[in-house]
């Protein structure tokens, strides 16, 4: 094994020294370039029924419009009268949205755990599709659904936004 002088030991030290800085430097700065930039992202929130959802940047400026859902007894062959039912439905607007381009709004519907123990018993029908409404959420008061075949049957843009923004949804008590 050769032996090294002092002189050699001491510059081999500064080399190695120099290695790790420049190594710490260089790691530094390709994280730095690598993580993603965080991303505010505006969040609805929702004081009356108790959700919120998250929205991009892409959605700055969206609309919120508050409309009426409605349904209906399903009856049976007996043809016995039908009652009718309905509760708000809260959509929300892409600002890109026009008359001539649509894009895909997200509609959150709101019932109350009454109504929606009728739903899921198939008393009830709130759209023409052989399906219920999807549920998302739900606090002590509200249960939130999104309606039956909401997306995908237009052409509406933006869909797969939509659903990610939906992906968002958490309600909170009230």
């Amino acid at each position: 094994m050769p032996k090294f002088n002092k002189k050699t030991a001491f510059l081999m030290a500064l080399i190695l020294i120099a290695i790790v800085i420049f190594a710490g430097v260089y790691i530094a700065r390709y994280l730095k370039t690598k993580t993603p930039p965080v991303v505010q992202t505006p969040t609805y929130t929702n004081q009356e029924y108790g959700f919120t959802m998250i929205f991009p940047d892409s959605w700055k400026g969206y609309a919120v419009i508050n409309e009426t859902w409605a349904g209906q007894d399903i009856v049976d062959s007996s043809g016995a009268a039908v009652k009718t039912y309905s509760g708000p439905l809260v959509v929300f607007r892409n600002p890109k949205w026009t008359a001539e381009k649509h894009w895909q709004d997200i509609p959150i519907m709101v019932f109350t755990p009454d109504v929606w123990q009728l739903i899921t018993e198939e008393k009830i029908a709130v759209s023409a599709a052989p399906i219920g409404p999807e549920k998302i959420g739900q606090n002590q008061k509200y249960i939130f659904a999104t309606p039956p075949r909401w997306y995908g049957f237009t052409d509406d843009l933006g869909m797969d936004e939509a659903v990610g923004i939906v992906k968002t949804f958490r309600a909170f008590e009230l």
